[in-house]
């Protein structure tokens, strides 16, 4: 039995990764808080439903806290033994002046999200700047990875220091499989390929051998074979 009786931990940027996928290693410590007796509660701003599956049918998991602390879910009871929220004459007030400023917001009540449509359709405008600043933060990791290999470099042509080179045989290794697979891939088909076209070649020279092996038609009948020959081919 541990000492500690409850563990409270968010979701999004701490217990999920950045893809939104829960790391194998906090499902093994959902797992020891399961086995010691530890009540694993997440925090977070979702509705219960958004909480990942993976979670929330956790054995660890009976409680949850939600929409930013409004509401408390119990599992085994299906639903929320504790709830509070804004009175209707602050919440529109407080709605009106949302509307007058750069922000999204949204609505919850009884477990359901209510957004307008015209604000959801500009999410991803508001995202982009998020992105932007995301993509500048990982070229900016990139300088300086590159900046310090070349002051290594530097340094160690100064002093004559021999530098070895970093290499990841993984990714190698993987490049060199995948080409193997994917010349045994090529290499079947094609020698199927050639085998037909052998036969087909071998079979359009015994077709024109016939031929020339054949009697002479008088011009009608010549004319009704190529004709019924024709229609044959169609068909």
């Amino acid at each position: 039995m541990s000492e500690y009786l409850l563990v409270a931990f968010d979701l999004d940027g701490t217990f999920l990764n950045d893809e939104k996928q829960i790391p194998e290693e906090n499902i093994r410590a959902l797992d020891r808080m399961k086995e010691t007796g530890i009540q694993a509660v997440p925090c977070t701003g979702r509705l219960y439903q958004a909480i990942p599956e993976g979670i929330r049918e956790h054995p660890a998991i009976r409680y949850a806290v939600t929409e930013n602390g409004a509401g408390i879910y119990d599992k085994e009871k299906k639903g929320l033994v504790f709830s509070t929220g804004i009175i209707y004459e602050e919440a529109i007030p407080l709605l009106e002046y949302a509307r007058t400023i750069p922000c999204l917001y949204d609505c919850y009540q009884d477990s359901w999200g209510w957004i307008p449509r015209e604000m959801y359709e500009e999410v991803p405008e508001f995202l982009a700047p998020m992105k932007a600043q995301e993509k500048d933060a990982q070229e900016k990791t990139a300088e300086t990875g590159t900046k310090q290999a070349d002051t290594e470099k530097t340094e160690a042509a100064r002093t004559g220091t021999i530098i070895p080179e970093k290499v990841d045989a993984a990714p190698k290794k993987a490049e060199e499989t995948a080409r193997t697979a994917h010349s045994k891939d090529v290499s079947q088909p094609t020698r199927r390929k050639e085998s037909v076209l052998g036969k087909l070649g071998e079979k359009q020279r015994q077709i024109k051998a016939a031929e020339k092996a054949k009697p002479e038609m008088p011009e009608r009948k010549k004319a009704q074979a190529v004709k019924r020959g024709k229609g044959e081919q169609a068909l």
